[in-house]
């Protein structure tokens, strides 16, 4: 079992930027942005009102017999901070304009968002003041409080309808769009609390957001790497049994030219490359004597073969999720010692104390964060609230 790890590990290189997607490639008048159709009712509207922005990105539209909807309308990027969100409100209206511009006899009445990022929803108020519906999911519509005040909820919040159940249709004799909702304690890679996919069945389209990632230069034992999200994808199409024809991303990295990505590309290179749950199988099936016997050695296989951070560290947490403390805190050790100057492992190492009730040294590595970087948002806080979910999963362990 022990070559089998090492094996695995052999050829795997650090993560490469993909592609940027320069603002030349789509260009638009100032006045409104790029619309294109791709599909019989459904268009994409591409993004590029802010000037940090290092891509472009797109929102997708779907028409309907009387009006249309817009998925995310992602004129931000995730490489903006999300300490402090703001209302993009200029490129919201400019947003607006554009869409009735291009369906001049259709009115925008939804704005869809699957979660709170900015490259998801980075403008609300122009929206609900003009009376177009936000969908979202009532915690990801919480986390908005930075840009929308009570008392701008309260005199539009007939406008703000949340998805409080599995899933929520909008239907017609033309088009159909149906929003799911997962969480991130059923698929552990999805960025925010709840998420929401949505699936266009007259089109056979699946939007993901940010959720669908290749890294075709990231290969592990000659194979391509998974990443965690897309695996958590494929978990979902599988147990809804959806089989969509087209995958859409709100990055266009890998776009075919009409904007969409074709899932045999998709169920191609999962069938081919190796998943992330394959890497950590070998830990996660060692019992805790075992791995403490063998860690040395596996460690400096990591460090050989520079295993990515985000794979160690996603580990830990998920180790931690079936109450496997002591496994989880002897890769949190090595997860610090391997990228010291890095805050938020020694915060891990710190949260992996504090769920074992280790409070003066969880709080010990917790300095270590803030001596690294004094504006570091971890510790005792986020940890509690931490804590509060394990619990909970923790629980439906021994039912």
């Amino acid at each position: 079992m022990k070559n089998l790890l090492i094996n695995l590990f052999i050829g795997l290189l650090l993560f490469t930027s993909v592609n940027i997607v320069s603002m030349d490639n789509i260009s638009d008048s100032k006045e409104f942005y790029k619309i294109s159709k791709a599909k019989e009712g459904l268009y994409f509207i591409y993004f590029d009102s802010i000037p940090a922005k290092p891509f472009i990105t797109k929102g997708t539209i779907v028409e309907f017999e009387d009006y249309v909807a817009l998925i995310e309308i992602s004129i931000s990027d995730h490489k903006l901070s999300t300490d402090t969100l703001i209302d993009h409100t200029e490129a919201g209206v400019k947003t607006i304009k554009s869409i009735q511009n291009y369906f001049p006899e259709k009115p925008l009445k939804y704005l869809l968002s699957s979660h709170w990022h900015p490259h998801s929803i980075a403008s609300v108020i122009p929206f609900i003041s003009k009376g177009i519906i936000v969908i979202t999911t009532r915690s990801n519509f919480n986390r908005l409080n930075d840009f929308i005040d009570t008392a701008t909820y309260e005199k539009y919040k007939e406008f703000i309808k949340f998805v409080e159940n599995d899933s929520l249709v909008l239907k017609d004799r033309q088009n159909e769009i149906i929003a799911y909702k997962i969480n991130n304690q059923e698929y552990t890679s999805v960025p925010t609390e709840d998420f929401l996919y949505f699936y266009m069945p007259k089109s056979e389209s699946f939007h993901t957001s940010c959720i669908y990632q290749r890294y075709p230069k990231f290969m592990v034992q000659g194979k391509e790497f998974i990443s965690p999200r897309t695996e958590d994808l494929i978990v979902f199409l599988r147990k809804k049994n959806i089989s969509p024809k087209y995958i859409i991303s709100i990055n266009p990295f890998h776009n075919q030219p009409d904007g969409l990505i074709l899932a045999d590309t998709m169920n191609n290179f999962i069938n081919n490359g190796i998943l992330p749950s394959e890497i950590e199988k070998y830990i996660v099936d060692l019992s805790e004597s075992n791995l403490l016997i063998k860690s040395d050695s596996i460690f400096k296989e990591f460090m050989k073969n520079s295993i990515p951070k985000f794979i160690i560290h996603k580990l830990i947490y998920n180790l931690a999720a079936k109450k496997e403390l002591t496994k989880a805190l002897t890769v949190a050790k090595f997860h610090a010692y391997y990228f010291p100057s890095d805050p938020n492992s020694w915060d891990t190492l710190g949260e992996i104390y504090y769920f074992m009730d280790e409070i003066p040294l969880a709080k010990r590595y917790a300095s270590e964060s803030v001596k690294i970087n004094s504006k570091f948002t971890g510790g005792e806080n986020v940890w509690k609230k931490d804590l509060e979910k394990h619990k909970i999963m923790w629980e439906k362990l021994n039912p």
